[in-house]
């Protein structure tokens, strides 16, 4: 995805080792540290997602509005 860039690629093997930490020795210290990460990084895709979907929409417009078969008549 070309919003996925290297943050995310970090916050999630960091999600993943966290899990497989919490899989091998499972204890409450493991778990929530697992779900603090995880859900930073879920909440950092899902604003990547949503700024890079303005972006494309706003580049979109944009380039309607400065088009003269579309623009103002």
């Amino acid at each position: 995805q070309k919003w996925f860039d290297a943050e995310c690629f970090k916050l999630r093997k960091e999600a993943r080792l966290l899990l497989r930490k919490y899989c091998n020795c499972k204890n409450e210290v493991n778990r929530f540290s697992y779900l603090q990460v995880r859900n930073n990084y879920k909440t950092v895709i899902k604003k990547k997602k949503q700024d890079f979907k303005l972006r494309k929409a706003q580049m979109l417009t944009d380039n309607l509005t400065d088009n003269p078969y579309f623009g103002r008549s």
